[in-house]
């Protein structure tokens, strides 16, 4: 007799419950297997991946951008609170002499961060070099220029495209600006890259410690058994002979420099090796060569776990 689909449902449910362990098990290892690769996967997060290709505002977009440039902008932005000479706003609007140096200084070392166009770079000192209307220059800088408070200032810089840069934009930053952010209590680094489409993204802490980034961001080796602990604990002994500077960090890698140049490169290799055999069995290729880049006058420090 030919079951119901009452009956043939009955034994489906029976068969799962009888081997409901297995399934258990099955999915346990399933989960371990895709869990590494799980943790690389990216969205697309561009302007572009959020519209439909015929959608009039992303072509309108695209237009602008092949016109324009990328439109990107950086606002650096402090607190000055004897900004203006005092009574000026109200007549002729004049910086105090050490406020303007202070702003053409600062907007100076911004431009020579790698990918700041710096022809385009706005601030009020030079706004404020045109000897009229001063206050109608004031007028349209609040806001951006400009605080409210009138003790807000900024410096606008816009980023050249991406077509333009040789590099992406990212490390760069992290290079000039990471040490002054430091003393100011503030750890700028790399979390990601993409070298195929030149793009960085970066991380800021409100902390001078590089341990501190990697614990928050708990760096692992999974594949070896090593978690953030045994990282940061081998870190810190390899700190204490060979001193350096963290500028990468993410959940399964870091990297930087070394303030000096390696004493012994070949043992410092076997520890690398023995600790993070990617470096070189997907990396370098042997010993022998890793060797090679740490007797280099600037040797980097760069480990991952894939």
């Amino acid at each position: 007799m030919t079951e119901t689909p009452k009956q043939l449902l009955q034994s489906l449910v029976d068969g799962l419950i009888r081997v409901r362990f297995v399934l258990l098990l099955a999915g346990i290892v399933a989960l371990f297997a895709a869990f590494p690769v799980a943790r690389r996967l990216q969205f697309d997060q561009s302007i572009e991946s959020l519209y439909a290709a015929d959608d009039p505002h992303i072509r309108d977009y695209l237009e602008s951008k092949s016109l324009f440039g990328g439109d990107e902008f950086i606002i650096v932005a402090y607190r000055d609170e004897n900004l203006f000479v005092a009574g000026s706003l109200e007549t002729s609007p004049q910086l105090q002499p050490q406020s303007r140096q202070r702003i053409e200084e600062l907007a100076a070392r911004l431009n020579e961060v790698d990918g700041v166009w710096d022809e385009r770079t706005q601030h009020l000192a030079a706004m404020l070099r045109l000897g009229a209307k001063r206050k109608a220059i004031i007028r349209m800088s609040e806001r951006m220029l400009l605080g409210d408070d009138r003790q807000t200032t900024a410096i606008v810089l816009r980023l050249e495209s991406e077509s333009q840069m040789s590099a992406a934009r990212g490390q760069p930053l992290v290079d000039q600006c990471q040490s002054e952010l430091v003393e100011q209590g503030w750890f700028l680094f790399r979390f990601a890259h993409d070298a195929r489409q030149r793009k960085d993204i970066l991380g800021l802490l409100p902390t001078a410690d590089k341990y501190v980034v990697i614990a928050y961001l708990q760096t692992d080796g999974l594949n070896y058994s090593i978690n953030t602990e045994r990282i940061i604990d081998w870190l810190k002994r390899l700190e204490r002979d060979q001193p350096f500077v963290v500028t990468e960090v993410g959940l399964d890698f870091l990297g930087g420099e070394f303030f000096q140049r390696i004493r012994r490169p070949r043992r410092l290799a076997e520890r690398m090796f023995a600790f993070c055999p990617d470096i070189v069995d997907q990396g370098i290729g042997t010993v022998a060569n890793l060797e090679k880049e740490l007797a280099k006058p600037n040797p980097q420090l760069y480990l991952w776990w894939d």
